[in-house]
């Protein structure tokens, strides 16, 4: 299958593009910065120009937007960017082509909770929209935080545990949100199901976690407990935003869709600490 993919070279995006790979598709991974990457048989890293000026010989069969700017250090103009204007010339044109299958990943937020909800949400709507004229799937992939070894260091998750290995102070809002961890590898094997399954959905919003959700206290001092850290835990120094919702991804639908859990969020954050219990070896 001819795939065409943006966002591949970030946490999620790289090790969906192993799957791929592997899967002997013949890819075109759309970045930014295409000399950081070597291209290989299957795989060609291309900037947006040259990706809209090659797409007319490679006739994508799917499209997987995977760019995700969460808006840390950037403005407003740069998140809209990356996750609706990019993305939605990408879209007009494998539209054009006659693409089959179009998947992107959203975000459980609330959709104004944040410049980067609101963002995912236009593409979206936007994807409902070509859905019903152009006769294409779209899949609006609703994923919850996705967090594994190796993770970026400006991930929750990650510098929690590096100020925690550090015996450094943490500093927290109280802590009483619920949130649903999604560990890594559940993450690429529920879109690898997507991306093969024989839905004839025209359009969905399919939920993507592991189908819990503890609170954000929970995860902190557990992941406390696991490293045997002396951080003082400061839950309440830092303000909790505005309208802060709790998350969780709705199992049933995910089972109506092939999609399950393997990693329950406990066992995931042993696994990034490096600690294994009988039987997970």
């Amino acid at each position: 299958m001819r795939v065409l993919v943006s966002g591949g070279t970030g946490y999620l995006g790289s090790r969906v593009i192993k799957k791929l790979e592997a899967g002997n598709n013949q890819i075109i991974c759309m970045t930014r910065s295409p000399l950081l990457y070597t291209s290989s048989q299957r795989v060609s890293y291309v900037d947006l120009q040259t990706c809209l000026k090659t797409l007319g010989e490679f006739l994508p069969e799917m499209y997987i937007n995977m760019v995700c700017c969460y808006g840390r250090g950037t403005g407003n103009e740069e998140i809209l960017e990356a996750n609706f204007g990019v993305p939605a010339k990408l879209l007009q044109r494998t539209a054009e082509l006659g693409v089959g299958r179009v998947i992107t990943i959203g975000t459980s937020l609330p959709d104004r909770f944040n410049m980067y909800a609101y963002s995912k949400k236009l593409f979206s709507d936007l994807g409902s929209w070509y859905a019903e004229q152009y006769g294409i799937q779209f899949f609006n992939v609703v994923m919850e935080q996705f967090y594994g070894k190796n993770m970026p260091e400006d991930r929750f998750v990650q510098t929690v545990v590096d100020r925690l290995r550090r015996n450094e102070p943490v500093h927290l809002t109280a802590g009483t949100q619920k949130r649903d961890f999604l560990h890594i590898e559940d993450a690429v094997d529920m879109l690898e199901t997507l991306v093969y399954c024989e839905s004839q959905e025209i359009y969905a919003n399919i939920p993507v976690g592991s189908g819990e959700a503890p609170s954000v206290r929970e995860v902190v001092e557990y992941l406390a407990m696991l490293t045997h850290s002396k951080s003082p835990l400061l839950f309440g120094s830092i303000p909790m935003r505005p309208n802060e919702p709790n998350t969780v991804a709705d199992r049933e639908i995910m089972e109506k869709w092939g999609i399950r859990a393997h990693w329950d969020w406990k066992r995931g954050m042993r696994d990034i600490i490096g600690n294994t219990v009988e039987g997970e070896l």
